[in-house]
């Protein structure tokens, strides 16, 4: 959103500064993107929404890898954590293809991490599973800003797939996993089989079967 890439009323992109600063010298302990501000944070009734819960991101370069470290003040450990690793993870690689170095390690700070009793049945029903098996997803090749700016409005407005040009591979597949797209299919095995990546399908996959 906004507070990383900014916008058209003049707010800064912490994406480009942060990348610009890396670039500059990899030594870099600034490169830091900030999602909280002191006016998040005054008395609020319970009517409003609370604060961000991601303070902040942290990326550095040690031994040539590129690594993160998220501060959380708040984390939902069934619903939002497992959204979290895959967003800020997601946006570490980003980075990564665009100063070309290797991705490093990822470190998730959360000040409370905690599980709602809502969830609680499904949370045992998750651990019922068992151990999960890791999905190394596909490794990313591109992110220039009109890639990444021609996904962000294909999330908006869902042109069909045929349209999306300028698309890669990788991005193609990762479009189709928006909502809009994926309940616009009926038949979910066919919208399984759309996928181009043999590791993007058995996550489809595994999302069917969910």
């Amino acid at each position: 959103g906004p507070k990383i890439f900014g916008n058209k009323k003049n707010q800064e992109s912490q994406f480009n500064r942060i990348i610009s600063q890396i670039l500059n010298r990899k030594s870099t302990k600034h490169a830091y993107l900030s999602l909280s501000n002191a006016k998040d944070y005054k008395y609020r009734d319970e009517k409003f929404s609370s604060p961000p819960c991601t303070i902040g991101l942290h990326f550095y370069v040690r031994e040539n890898q590129l690594n993160l470290t998220t501060y959380m003040r708040s984390n939902d450990a069934y619903l939002g954590l497992p959204h979290d690793l895959f967003c800020f993870t997601m946006l570490q690689e980003v980075i990564s293809c665009r100063t070309d170095i290797p991705l490093g390690s990822y470190t998730h700070i959360a000040t409370s991490m905690h599980i709602y009793k809502p969830n609680f049945d499904n949370v045992k029903d998750y651990l019922k599973e068992g151990l999960q098996e890791p999905i190394e997803m596909p490794i990313m090749k591109n992110s220039d800003d009109n890639l990444l700016d021609h996904v962000s409005h294909e999330f908006d407005i869902m042109q069909p797939l045929e349209n999306c040009e300028l698309m890669d591979e990788y991005w193609r597949d990762y479009v189709l996993f928006a909502n809009k797209h994926f309940n616009s299919y009926n038949d979910k095995e066919f919208w399984k089989d759309q996928f181009h990546n043999e590791t993007m399908r058995r996550i489809a996959s595994n999302s069917i079967g969910k």
